[in-house]
Protein backbone atom coordinates (compact mmCIF):
# COMPACT_ATOMS: atom_id res chain seq x y z
CA UNK A 1 0.00 0.00 0.00
CA UNK A 2 1.06 3.57 -0.59
CA UNK A 3 -0.34 6.50 1.34
CA UNK A 4 -0.06 9.91 -0.27
CA UNK A 5 -0.52 13.13 1.67
CA UNK A 6 -1.35 15.77 -0.93
CA UNK A 7 -1.95 18.47 1.68
CA UNK A 8 1.52 18.04 3.11
CA UNK A 9 2.99 18.18 -0.37
CA UNK A 10 1.17 21.45 -1.01
CA UNK A 11 2.74 22.88 2.12
CA UNK A 12 -0.59 23.59 3.79
CA UNK A 13 -0.75 24.27 7.51
CA UNK A 14 -3.76 23.82 9.76
CA UNK A 15 -4.36 24.21 13.50
CA UNK A 16 -4.02 21.14 15.68
CA UNK A 17 -6.04 19.79 18.53
CA UNK A 18 -5.23 16.57 20.35
CA UNK A 19 -8.14 14.54 21.60
CA UNK A 20 -8.97 11.06 22.71
CA UNK A 21 -11.17 8.70 20.72
CA UNK A 22 -14.88 8.50 21.51
CA UNK A 23 -17.20 5.61 21.03
CA UNK A 24 -20.85 4.91 21.71
CA UNK A 25 -22.28 1.54 22.58
CA UNK A 26 -20.93 -1.00 22.46
CA UNK A 27 -17.78 0.19 24.19
CA UNK A 28 -15.12 -0.51 21.58
CA UNK A 29 -11.66 -1.18 22.91
CA UNK A 30 -9.27 1.23 21.23
CA UNK A 31 -5.61 0.38 21.45
CA UNK A 32 -2.95 2.92 20.41
CA UNK A 33 -1.01 1.91 17.33
CA UNK A 34 2.71 1.32 17.54
CA UNK A 35 4.77 3.44 15.14
CA UNK A 36 5.61 1.49 12.03
CA UNK A 37 7.03 2.11 8.60
CA UNK A 38 5.82 0.78 5.27
CA UNK A 39 7.81 1.07 2.08
CA UNK A 40 6.15 2.87 -0.80
CA UNK A 41 5.31 0.56 -3.68
CA UNK A 42 5.96 -2.65 -1.77
CA UNK A 43 3.76 -5.48 -2.95
CA UNK A 44 2.14 -6.63 0.26
CA UNK A 45 0.72 -10.17 0.32
CA UNK A 46 -3.02 -10.12 0.79
CA UNK A 47 -5.61 -12.81 1.12
CA UNK A 48 -7.68 -14.00 -1.81
CA UNK A 49 -10.92 -13.13 -0.04
CA UNK A 50 -12.39 -9.73 -0.82
CA UNK A 51 -11.97 -6.77 1.49
CA UNK A 52 -15.72 -6.86 2.11
CA UNK A 53 -15.42 -10.43 3.38
CA UNK A 54 -12.55 -9.49 5.65
CA UNK A 55 -14.47 -6.52 7.04
CA UNK A 56 -17.88 -8.18 7.30
CA UNK A 57 -17.52 -9.40 10.90
CA UNK A 58 -17.26 -5.77 11.96
CA UNK A 59 -20.67 -5.03 10.49
CA UNK A 60 -22.21 -6.51 13.61
CA UNK A 61 -22.64 -3.67 16.14
CA UNK A 62 -21.16 -5.77 18.92
CA UNK A 63 -18.07 -6.56 16.85
CA UNK A 64 -14.48 -5.58 17.42
CA UNK A 65 -12.93 -2.15 17.41
CA UNK A 66 -13.01 -0.29 14.10
CA UNK A 67 -10.08 1.87 15.19
CA UNK A 68 -8.07 -1.19 16.07
CA UNK A 69 -8.68 -2.66 12.64
CA UNK A 70 -8.16 0.42 10.50
CA UNK A 71 -5.40 2.96 10.42
CA UNK A 72 -7.13 5.40 12.76
CA UNK A 73 -5.51 8.27 14.61
CA UNK A 74 -5.56 7.93 18.38
CA UNK A 75 -4.04 11.34 19.09
CA UNK A 76 -0.63 9.68 19.59
CA UNK A 77 1.20 6.83 17.99
CA UNK A 78 0.05 7.22 14.39
CA UNK A 79 2.02 4.86 12.16
CA UNK A 80 4.74 6.42 10.06
CA UNK A 81 4.56 5.67 6.35
CA UNK A 82 6.60 6.31 3.26
CA UNK A 83 4.66 8.39 0.78
CA UNK A 84 4.80 9.28 -2.86
CA UNK A 85 6.04 12.80 -3.61
CA UNK A 86 3.88 14.87 -5.92
CA UNK A 87 6.77 16.30 -7.89
CA UNK A 88 7.87 12.82 -8.93
CA UNK A 89 4.44 11.27 -9.17
CA UNK A 90 3.82 11.79 -12.87
CA UNK A 91 7.31 12.24 -14.32
CA UNK A 92 8.76 10.20 -17.17
CA UNK A 93 11.30 8.37 -15.03
CA UNK A 94 8.98 6.18 -13.03
CA UNK A 95 10.41 3.11 -11.38
CA UNK A 96 9.30 0.06 -13.31
CA UNK A 97 9.39 -1.94 -10.09
CA UNK A 98 6.34 -0.19 -8.68
CA UNK A 99 2.91 0.22 -10.17
CA UNK A 100 2.95 3.79 -8.86
CA UNK A 101 6.52 4.67 -9.81
CA UNK A 102 9.35 6.22 -7.80
CA UNK A 103 8.95 7.24 -4.19
CA UNK A 104 10.44 9.54 -1.61
CA UNK A 105 10.18 9.41 2.15
CA UNK A 106 7.74 11.85 3.68
CA UNK A 107 6.42 11.94 7.22
CA UNK A 108 2.76 12.61 7.86
CA UNK A 109 2.00 16.27 8.43
CA UNK A 110 1.41 16.70 12.15
CA UNK A 111 -1.88 18.47 11.52
CA UNK A 112 -3.30 15.31 10.01
CA UNK A 113 -2.69 13.39 13.23
CA UNK A 114 -4.92 15.41 15.52
CA UNK A 115 -8.60 15.63 16.28
CA UNK A 116 -10.95 17.83 18.23
CA UNK A 117 -13.62 16.70 20.65
CA UNK A 118 -16.96 18.37 19.97
CA UNK A 119 -20.25 17.39 21.61
CA UNK A 120 -18.57 14.22 22.84
CA UNK A 121 -17.71 13.22 19.26
CA UNK A 122 -14.30 13.16 17.59
CA UNK A 123 -13.68 15.23 14.43
CA UNK A 124 -10.52 15.54 12.36
CA UNK A 125 -8.87 18.98 12.30
CA UNK A 126 -7.48 18.98 8.76
CA UNK A 127 -9.71 21.44 6.86
CA UNK A 128 -11.50 21.84 10.17
CA UNK A 129 -15.23 22.41 9.74
CA UNK A 130 -15.35 21.36 6.10
CA UNK A 131 -16.89 18.01 6.95
CA UNK A 132 -19.92 17.52 9.18
CA UNK A 133 -19.72 13.89 10.28
CA UNK A 134 -17.49 12.78 13.19
CA UNK A 135 -14.41 10.65 12.81
CA UNK A 136 -14.79 8.06 15.54
CA UNK A 137 -15.50 4.36 15.78
CA UNK A 138 -19.25 4.65 15.47
CA UNK A 139 -19.02 6.93 12.43
CA UNK A 140 -16.53 4.60 10.75
CA UNK A 141 -18.91 1.72 11.27
CA UNK A 142 -21.58 3.64 9.32
CA UNK A 143 -19.36 3.33 6.24
CA UNK A 144 -19.48 -0.44 6.59
CA UNK A 145 -23.26 -0.47 6.81
CA UNK A 146 -23.63 1.81 3.79
CA UNK A 147 -21.22 -0.22 1.66
CA UNK A 148 -22.99 -3.46 2.50
CA UNK A 149 -26.37 -1.94 1.61
CA UNK A 150 -25.03 -0.76 -1.74
CA UNK A 151 -23.71 -4.24 -2.49
CA UNK A 152 -27.13 -5.69 -1.72
CA UNK A 153 -28.87 -3.00 -3.77
CA UNK A 154 -26.68 -3.51 -6.84
CA UNK A 155 -26.99 -7.32 -6.67
CA UNK A 156 -23.43 -7.91 -5.51
CA UNK A 157 -21.96 -5.42 -7.98
CA UNK A 158 -19.50 -2.71 -7.02
CA UNK A 159 -20.72 -0.35 -9.74
CA UNK A 160 -23.20 -0.09 -12.61
CA UNK A 161 -21.14 1.69 -15.26
CA UNK A 162 -20.11 -0.62 -18.15
CA UNK A 163 -16.38 -0.53 -17.52
CA UNK A 164 -14.05 -3.38 -18.45
CA UNK A 165 -10.46 -3.72 -17.28
CA UNK A 166 -9.86 -0.06 -16.38
CA UNK A 167 -6.26 1.08 -16.05
CA UNK A 168 -6.86 3.85 -13.52
CA UNK A 169 -9.72 4.14 -11.03
CA UNK A 170 -10.40 6.91 -8.51
CA UNK A 171 -12.68 6.71 -5.46
CA UNK A 172 -13.51 10.23 -4.25
CA UNK A 173 -14.34 10.43 -0.54
CA UNK A 174 -13.15 6.88 0.03
CA UNK A 175 -13.83 6.86 3.79
CA UNK A 176 -12.50 3.63 5.24
CA UNK A 177 -11.50 2.54 1.73
CA UNK A 178 -13.70 -0.55 1.55
CA UNK A 179 -15.05 0.12 -1.97
CA UNK A 180 -11.61 1.05 -3.30
CA UNK A 181 -10.11 -2.09 -1.77
CA UNK A 182 -12.73 -4.34 -3.33
CA UNK A 183 -12.18 -2.72 -6.74
CA UNK A 184 -8.42 -3.13 -6.38
CA UNK A 185 -8.99 -6.83 -5.73
CA UNK A 186 -11.36 -7.07 -8.70
CA UNK A 187 -8.92 -5.36 -11.10
CA UNK A 188 -5.42 -6.32 -9.88
CA UNK A 189 -3.76 -4.75 -12.94
CA UNK A 190 -5.45 -1.38 -12.39
CA UNK A 191 -4.11 1.52 -10.35
CA UNK A 192 -6.80 2.37 -7.79
CA UNK A 193 -6.68 5.63 -5.85
CA UNK A 194 -8.89 6.50 -2.87
CA UNK A 195 -8.94 10.07 -1.57
CA UNK A 196 -10.35 11.56 1.61
CA UNK A 197 -9.77 14.34 4.13
CA UNK A 198 -8.72 11.94 6.86
CA UNK A 199 -6.87 8.60 6.84
CA UNK A 200 -8.94 5.71 8.14
CA UNK A 201 -7.72 3.14 5.69
CA UNK A 202 -7.03 -0.57 6.14
CA UNK A 203 -3.36 -1.22 6.86
CA UNK A 204 -2.73 -3.96 4.29
CA UNK A 205 -4.96 -3.75 1.22
CA UNK A 206 -4.04 -4.80 -2.31
CA UNK A 207 -0.65 -3.55 -3.57
CA UNK A 208 -2.26 -1.73 -6.50
CA UNK A 209 -4.20 0.54 -4.13
CA UNK A 210 -3.06 4.06 -3.27
CA UNK A 211 -4.71 6.17 -0.57
CA UNK A 212 -4.35 9.93 -0.72
CA UNK A 213 -5.19 12.44 1.99
CA UNK A 214 -6.65 15.29 -0.01
CA UNK A 215 -9.59 17.64 -0.42
CA UNK A 216 -11.50 16.91 -3.62
CA UNK A 217 -12.68 20.54 -3.62
CA UNK A 218 -9.09 21.70 -4.16
CA UNK A 219 -7.44 21.71 -7.57
CA UNK A 220 -6.74 18.15 -8.65
CA UNK A 221 -3.07 17.29 -9.12
CA UNK A 222 -3.54 14.55 -11.73
CA UNK A 223 -2.86 14.90 -15.45
CA UNK A 224 -5.83 15.61 -17.73
CA UNK A 225 -7.67 12.58 -19.16
CA UNK A 226 -6.05 10.37 -16.53
CA UNK A 227 -8.78 8.10 -15.10
CA UNK A 228 -10.92 5.48 -16.80
CA UNK A 229 -13.47 5.55 -13.99
CA UNK A 230 -14.26 7.96 -11.14
CA UNK A 231 -16.49 6.73 -8.33
CA UNK A 232 -18.33 9.13 -6.01
CA UNK A 233 -20.56 8.06 -3.13
CA UNK A 234 -22.06 9.64 0.01
CA UNK A 235 -20.61 13.13 -0.48
CA UNK A 236 -23.87 14.96 0.20
CA UNK A 237 -23.35 18.17 2.22
CA UNK A 238 -19.61 17.84 1.56
CA UNK A 239 -19.15 19.98 -1.56
CA UNK A 240 -20.16 23.63 -1.93
CA UNK A 241 -19.60 23.97 -5.69
CA UNK A 242 -20.86 20.86 -7.46
CA UNK A 243 -20.43 22.21 -11.03
CA UNK A 244 -16.75 22.90 -10.27
CA UNK A 245 -16.37 19.41 -8.83
CA UNK A 246 -17.94 17.76 -11.88
CA UNK A 247 -15.68 19.85 -14.12
CA UNK A 248 -12.64 18.46 -12.32
CA UNK A 249 -14.05 14.97 -12.84
CA UNK A 250 -14.70 15.64 -16.53
CA UNK A 251 -11.25 17.13 -17.12
CA UNK A 252 -9.46 14.21 -15.47
CA UNK A 253 -11.48 11.33 -16.92
CA UNK A 254 -10.13 9.91 -20.16
CA UNK A 255 -12.32 10.10 -23.29
CA UNK A 256 -14.64 7.11 -23.17
CA UNK A 257 -14.22 6.83 -19.39
CA UNK A 258 -17.04 6.90 -16.87
CA UNK A 259 -18.18 8.74 -13.78
CA UNK A 260 -20.59 7.14 -11.31
CA UNK A 261 -22.19 9.05 -8.44
CA UNK A 262 -24.49 7.57 -5.79
CA UNK A 263 -26.28 9.55 -3.09
CA UNK A 264 -29.15 9.01 -0.64
CA UNK A 265 -31.87 11.50 0.19
CA UNK A 266 -32.20 12.12 3.95
CA UNK A 267 -35.98 12.28 3.68
CA UNK A 268 -38.21 9.54 5.07
CA UNK A 269 -41.21 8.49 3.00
CA UNK A 270 -44.00 5.93 3.20
CA UNK A 271 -46.25 4.68 0.41
CA UNK A 272 -49.02 3.46 2.69
CA UNK A 273 -49.49 6.56 4.83
CA UNK A 274 -48.08 4.82 7.89
CA UNK A 275 -46.08 7.94 8.78
CA UNK A 276 -48.68 10.42 10.01
CA UNK A 277 -48.33 14.07 8.88
CA UNK A 278 -47.30 15.23 12.35
CA UNK A 279 -44.77 12.47 12.97
CA UNK A 280 -41.26 13.55 13.85
CA UNK A 281 -39.88 11.61 10.87
CA UNK A 282 -41.34 14.24 8.55
CA UNK A 283 -38.99 16.79 10.11
CA UNK A 284 -35.91 15.08 8.67
CA UNK A 285 -36.18 16.62 5.23
CA UNK A 286 -36.88 20.16 6.47
CA UNK A 287 -34.12 20.04 9.07
CA UNK A 288 -31.65 18.63 6.55
CA UNK A 289 -32.44 21.39 4.07
CA UNK A 290 -32.18 24.15 6.69
CA UNK A 291 -28.94 22.86 8.21
CA UNK A 292 -27.19 22.22 4.90
CA UNK A 293 -28.31 25.60 3.55
CA UNK A 294 -26.76 27.34 6.55
CA UNK A 295 -23.68 25.13 6.20
CA UNK A 296 -23.37 26.14 2.54
CA UNK A 297 -23.37 22.60 1.17
CA UNK A 298 -26.51 21.01 -0.24
CA UNK A 299 -27.50 17.77 1.47
CA UNK A 300 -30.36 17.16 -0.99
CA UNK A 301 -28.02 16.67 -3.93
CA UNK A 302 -29.43 13.33 -5.15
CA UNK A 303 -32.21 14.68 -7.43
CA UNK A 304 -29.78 17.08 -9.14
CA UNK A 305 -26.91 14.72 -9.95
CA UNK A 306 -28.14 13.71 -13.41
CA UNK A 307 -28.68 17.29 -14.60
CA UNK A 308 -25.34 18.54 -13.31
CA UNK A 309 -23.44 15.62 -14.82
CA UNK A 310 -25.07 16.34 -18.18
CA UNK A 311 -24.21 20.03 -17.86
CA UNK A 312 -20.59 19.08 -17.18
CA UNK A 313 -20.40 17.53 -20.66
CA UNK A 314 -20.94 13.84 -19.99
CA UNK A 315 -23.12 11.80 -22.35
CA UNK A 316 -25.11 8.55 -22.24
CA UNK A 317 -26.29 9.50 -18.76
CA UNK A 318 -28.19 6.75 -16.92
CA UNK A 319 -30.04 7.30 -13.65
CA UNK A 320 -31.34 4.56 -11.36
CA UNK A 321 -33.37 5.10 -8.20
CA UNK A 322 -33.70 2.54 -5.43
CA UNK A 323 -35.59 2.27 -2.16
CA UNK A 324 -33.85 1.62 1.13
CA UNK A 325 -36.47 0.57 3.70
CA UNK A 326 -35.90 1.26 7.38
CA UNK A 327 -36.77 -1.90 9.24
CA UNK A 328 -37.79 -5.40 8.22
CA UNK A 329 -41.33 -4.54 7.17
CA UNK A 330 -40.97 -5.28 3.39
CA UNK A 331 -42.17 -8.63 2.07
CA UNK A 332 -39.39 -8.80 -0.52
CA UNK A 333 -36.46 -10.70 0.96
CA UNK A 334 -33.74 -8.40 -0.38
CA UNK A 335 -35.54 -5.25 0.72
CA UNK A 336 -36.11 -6.81 4.13
CA UNK A 337 -32.36 -7.45 4.43
CA UNK A 338 -31.52 -3.91 3.33
CA UNK A 339 -34.08 -2.59 5.80
CA UNK A 340 -32.47 -4.50 8.65
CA UNK A 341 -29.10 -2.88 7.93
CA UNK A 342 -30.59 0.53 7.24
CA UNK A 343 -32.39 0.53 10.58
CA UNK A 344 -29.06 -0.01 12.31
CA UNK A 345 -27.54 2.65 10.05
CA UNK A 346 -30.11 5.21 11.18
CA UNK A 347 -30.17 4.24 14.85
CA UNK A 348 -26.39 4.58 15.13
CA UNK A 349 -26.04 7.44 12.66
CA UNK A 350 -28.60 9.98 13.86
CA UNK A 351 -26.32 11.70 16.38
CA UNK A 352 -23.40 11.70 13.94
CA UNK A 353 -25.50 13.26 11.18
CA UNK A 354 -27.13 15.95 13.32
CA UNK A 355 -24.86 17.13 16.13
CA UNK A 356 -22.48 19.42 14.25
CA UNK A 357 -25.02 20.74 11.74
CA UNK A 358 -27.78 21.52 14.24
CA UNK A 359 -25.56 22.96 16.98
CA UNK A 360 -23.30 25.07 14.77
CA UNK A 361 -25.70 26.09 12.02
CA UNK A 362 -29.22 25.95 13.49
CA UNK A 363 -28.72 27.23 17.02
CA UNK A 364 -29.61 24.01 18.84
CA UNK A 365 -27.89 22.86 22.01
CA UNK A 366 -26.29 19.44 22.21
CA UNK A 367 -28.95 18.32 24.68
CA UNK A 368 -31.72 19.46 22.34
CA UNK A 369 -30.21 17.50 19.47
CA UNK A 370 -29.86 14.35 21.55
CA UNK A 371 -33.44 14.68 22.79
CA UNK A 372 -34.64 15.00 19.20
CA UNK A 373 -32.63 12.00 18.00
CA UNK A 374 -33.98 9.94 20.92
CA UNK A 375 -37.53 10.74 19.79
CA UNK A 376 -36.54 9.88 16.22
CA UNK A 377 -35.26 6.47 17.28
CA UNK A 378 -38.51 5.76 19.09
CA UNK A 379 -40.43 6.58 15.92
CA UNK A 380 -38.07 4.60 13.68
CA UNK A 381 -38.49 1.36 15.62
CA UNK A 382 -42.29 1.67 15.76
CA UNK A 383 -43.44 -1.40 13.76
CA UNK A 384 -46.43 0.53 12.44
CA UNK A 385 -44.11 2.79 10.43
CA UNK A 386 -43.16 1.58 6.96
CA UNK A 387 -40.50 4.18 6.20
CA UNK A 388 -37.95 4.22 3.42
CA UNK A 389 -35.53 6.60 1.73
CA UNK A 390 -34.50 6.79 -1.92
CA UNK A 391 -31.01 6.33 -3.35
CA UNK A 392 -29.99 7.80 -6.71
CA UNK A 393 -27.23 6.19 -8.78
CA UNK A 394 -26.10 8.05 -11.90
CA UNK A 395 -23.39 7.02 -14.33
CA UNK A 396 -22.25 8.66 -17.56
CA UNK A 397 -19.50 8.57 -20.16
CA UNK A 398 -17.05 11.22 -21.28
CA UNK A 399 -17.30 11.65 -25.08
CA UNK A 400 -14.53 10.21 -27.22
Amino acid sequence: MIVQINAACRGEKEGTTTTTPWSLKPKDTVEPHEPQTQKCGTRIPHSVESFTDRMFPLLVPSGGSISGFLIGFQGTGFPGVQCKSLDSRYNDDEDAGSIFGDSSRMSLDSDLKHYRLENDRRYHTYRDGEYWIPHDDEALRLDLYAHHMFILTLNNKLFLAPINNPKRVMDVGTGIGIWASDVADKFPEAEVIGTDLSPTFRATPAPNLLFEIDDCCSEWIYPPNHFDYVHVRFLYASIADWPAFYKECFDHIAPGGYIEHSEPRPALLSDDGSIAPGDIMHQCSDLAKEASHNFGKNIMIAPHIKTMIEEAGFVNVVEKQYKWPIGEWPVDRKLKDIGRWNMQHWLEGLDAWTLRLLTQYCGWTSDEVKAWTARMRTSLVDPKHHAYQTINVVYARKPL
